[in-house]
């Protein structure tokens, strides 16, 4: 999904680690950008609400690459094996990754750009989001 700021739309290269990067409105690549830290092609691209950060997820390899939202590069991150998904808190300060073959998720900090958890969810968690609401019984 396209930022309201930064309007473009970003694609995964199949067989290397690049990432395509399109204007929204000519469909015409903008440009390309290298996946430093990524050996593999990736697959999975998530905007923040909002669109000021953009995880890329490795899918094949265990790390992830994080851009700003004029997708200057912020660092890769280490997490589990097979990192399938992802998703950004509200507040854009935590970025979980769901480890399907760890079972495990990645609970990073992103001002710092370390994994600060890795709790387990049982093996083949995929995917992932934030539920907020302004009232919530516990339910524990």
């Amino acid at each position: 999904m396209p930022s309201a700021l930064y309007p473009y739309i970003v694609a995964t290269d199949g067989n290397k680690p690049l990432l395509y990067v399109f204007d929204t409105h000519t469909h015409r690549l903008l440009k390309t950008l290298p996946l430093p830290g990524h050996r593999k092609a990736s697959q999975i691209t998530r905007f923040s609400e909002g669109g000021s950060l953009l995880v890329v997820i490795g899918d094949p390899e265990p790390v992830i690459s994080l851009f700003d939202g004029k997708l200057n590069p912020l660092g890769q991150v280490a997490v589990g094996n097979k990192p399938v998904d992802g998703c950004f808190s509200p507040d854009n300060c935590t970025l979980l990754i769901a480890n399907k073959d760890d079972g495990t998720l990645s609970v990073i900090d992103l001002a710092t750009l370390k994994v600060i958890g890795t709790p387990s969810v049982g093996r083949g968690c995929e995917v992932l989001s934030y539920f907020v609401a302004a009232q919530v019984e516990p339910f524990y």
